[in-house]
């Protein structure tokens, strides 16, 4: 995207920045998307959480 003009160097190094601080807190990233991240696995979060109907 930075080779397309999409999107500049600051924004490049943001999502380095988010990166960075995000997983450095325990969160994992999601590889079709930079912006999303996961705090659990899905199975994590199942074991965790309830489902509300």
């Amino acid at each position: 995207m930075l080779a397309e003009g999409k999107i500049t160097q600051t924004h490049v190094f943001n999502r380095e920045i988010l990166r960075k601080v995000m997983v450095g807190a325990g969160f994992t990233g999601i590889g079709s998307e930079w912006w999303h991240f996961n705090a659990f696995s899905r199975r994590e979060a199942g074991e965790k959480f309830l489902i509300i109907k």
